[in-house]
């Protein structure tokens, strides 16, 4: 995908209309230089890439205790969604809650979905994962089907690292440079792929990866936790997001128009 190309015409976010996905992120602190050349390089030629830091040390109490309290609330499911054995799942995340409001205004996350896209894309509702020990095991698979190399992406997957992501604890596995591939996948779930490697990573890191990767969960070996937000982002050519969706009960205002247009407002 070719680098992203920002304007530099933005020069009040807070009163300007925002109008196309360029001025957006640009207006969020998107830059041509906020992700190097070699990580521009690796969500071409790979696929995928990790992001440290992105979630601060400082926050991550928090963000684990606003989702556990979430997790608590029975009402919270995932419309329409498969339930894992040993899986708990959370979903609209953000009508319920302003803390993971960072899965749409962090710069490196949003350069780097850019990256992939490299046209206007919207925010997919988050949803939650939490494998407990001796589950999370999945198949190989990728999350769009991939019918030719020069296909531009369908969307774009993020998993935001609450815990710290192990190998014992089952951090998810990738082959890169799959999504330059026909659609795969592995129907056993414990089959082995040779290129496959884990995305292992502390807590506050976010994988980010083209949809036509291939990948999956792996079995939790450990007694601790693996807790992520799933956040995908979609071209709007796709038409796989709605804005109808964002009807948190205190609203959005506090966001800037360039924050809004990522959440199609």
């Amino acid at each position: 995908m070719s680098a992203v190309k920002l304007s530099t015409g933005v020069k009040n976010s807070d009163n300007q209309a925002i109008t196309n996905i360029e001025d957006a992120l640009y207006a969020l602190g998107v830059r041509d230089n906020t992700l190097s050349a070699a990580e521009k390089k690796a969500l071409d030629e790979q696929g995928y890439l990790i992001l440290n830091g992105i979630i601060e040390k400082s926050q991550l109490k928090q963000w684990r205790e606003t989702f556990d309290n979430l997790l608590a609330q029975d009402k919270i499911e995932m419309a329409g969604a498969y339930k894992a054995r040993g899986t708990r799942h959370l979903s609209d995340l953000v009508n319920k809650t302003t803390m993971f409001d960072l899965v749409f205004t962090s710069p490196r996350l949003l350069a780097a979905v850019h990256q992939i896209l490299g046209r206007d894309f919207r925010l997919v509702m988050p949803a939650g994962r939490d494998p407990h020990p001796g589950f999370g095991q999945q198949s190989l698979h990728a999350d769009a089907a991939n019918y030719s190399p020069y296909q531009p992406a369908w969307a774009v997957t993020s998993l935001w690292m609450i815990d710290d992501f192990t190998a014992e604890n089952g951090a998810t596995r990738l082959v890169p440079g799959s999504h330059k591939l026909p659609p795969n996948q592995l129907i056993n779930p414990a089959a082995t792929h040779p290129r496959q490697i884990q995305a292992v990573a502390p807590a506050g890191s976010v994988l980010v990866f083209n949809s036509f990767l291939w990948h999956s969960g792996m079995l939790n070996r450990s007694q601790v936790r693996r807790r992520a937000l799933q956040v995908v982002y979609s071209p709007t050519d796709m038409g796989q997001y709605i804005s109808s969706a964002y009807q948190r009960e205190s609203g959005f205002d506090m966001h800037s128009p360039a924050a809004k247009y990522i959440l199609g407002l």
